[in-house]
Protein backbone atom coordinates (compact mmCIF):
# COMPACT_ATOMS: atom_id res chain seq x y z
CA UNK A 1 0.00 0.00 0.00
CA UNK A 2 1.53 3.36 -0.92
CA UNK A 3 1.42 5.57 1.85
CA UNK A 4 0.57 9.88 0.64
CA UNK A 5 3.50 11.54 1.69
CA UNK A 6 1.86 14.81 2.07
CA UNK A 7 -0.83 12.97 4.60
CA UNK A 8 1.78 11.82 6.61
CA UNK A 9 3.74 14.68 7.23
CA UNK A 10 0.51 16.42 8.37
CA UNK A 11 -0.64 13.97 10.71
CA UNK A 12 3.15 13.51 11.77
CA UNK A 13 4.12 17.15 11.90
CA UNK A 14 2.37 19.96 14.21
CA UNK A 15 0.78 22.40 11.74
CA UNK A 16 2.55 25.38 13.47
CA UNK A 17 5.82 23.67 12.38
CA UNK A 18 4.96 23.29 8.69
CA UNK A 19 3.60 26.63 8.49
CA UNK A 20 7.06 27.96 10.09
CA UNK A 21 8.82 25.79 7.04
CA UNK A 22 6.82 27.25 4.54
CA UNK A 23 6.86 30.80 5.19
CA UNK A 24 10.58 30.19 5.95
CA UNK A 25 11.29 28.54 2.47
CA UNK A 26 9.00 30.73 0.88
CA UNK A 27 10.76 34.86 2.83
CA UNK A 28 14.34 33.15 1.49
CA UNK A 29 13.99 31.31 -1.50
CA UNK A 30 14.86 32.51 -4.74
CA UNK A 31 15.35 31.01 -8.92
CA UNK A 32 17.93 31.85 -11.00
CA UNK A 33 18.31 31.00 -14.91
CA UNK A 34 21.72 31.56 -15.96
CA UNK A 35 23.08 31.72 -19.40
CA UNK A 36 24.25 27.85 -20.43
CA UNK A 37 22.99 26.68 -17.03
CA UNK A 38 19.89 24.85 -15.80
CA UNK A 39 17.45 26.97 -13.40
CA UNK A 40 17.84 26.74 -9.76
CA UNK A 41 15.88 27.12 -6.61
CA UNK A 42 18.10 28.34 -3.77
CA UNK A 43 17.29 28.81 -0.09
CA UNK A 44 19.84 30.92 2.14
CA UNK A 45 19.87 30.78 5.83
CA UNK A 46 21.66 32.50 7.95
CA UNK A 47 23.63 31.72 11.60
CA UNK A 48 20.84 34.35 13.32
CA UNK A 49 18.16 32.11 12.21
CA UNK A 50 19.16 29.77 14.12
CA UNK A 51 17.39 30.81 17.40
CA UNK A 52 13.86 30.95 15.19
CA UNK A 53 13.24 27.47 15.05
Amino acid sequence: MEVDFAKQVQVTVPSQNISMLIGKLLGDGNLTNEKNRKPRIRFSHSVVDKEWW
